[in-house]
């Protein structure tokens, strides 16, 4: 049953503990998906640095933009994976 479905559902909310679990964990799986959004934008701008022969300006962004990816989404999520890719193409 889809999240949305399941929150509709008369019954839901008689289950105090259940409800408020579900809704913890909804909150965390839209968050995950905006921050994965928002890095997935921001690795496409840092690899056209990149392209662009820009590496110097796109290292500092690199950086910054894979510590964050490795803390929200993982070290092994393919934007950190690409994100080291090329920092270690750009030395």
């Amino acid at each position: 049953m889809k999240t949305e479905d399941l929150i509709s559902s008369p019954d839901f909310w008689n289950d105090s503990e259940r409800s408020q679990k579900v809704m913890q964990d909804r909150k965390r799986l839209e968050q995950a998906v905006e921050d994965d959004r928002l890095i997935s934008g921001r690795v496409s701008d840092i690899e056209t640095l990149f392209e662009l022969g820009r590496a110097r300006e796109a290292e500092p962004y690199a950086k910054e933009c894979l510590a964050l990816t490795e803390a929200t989404l993982g070290p092994d999520h393919p934007d950190a994976v690409q994100l080291r890719r090329q920092l270690a193409t750009a030395k």
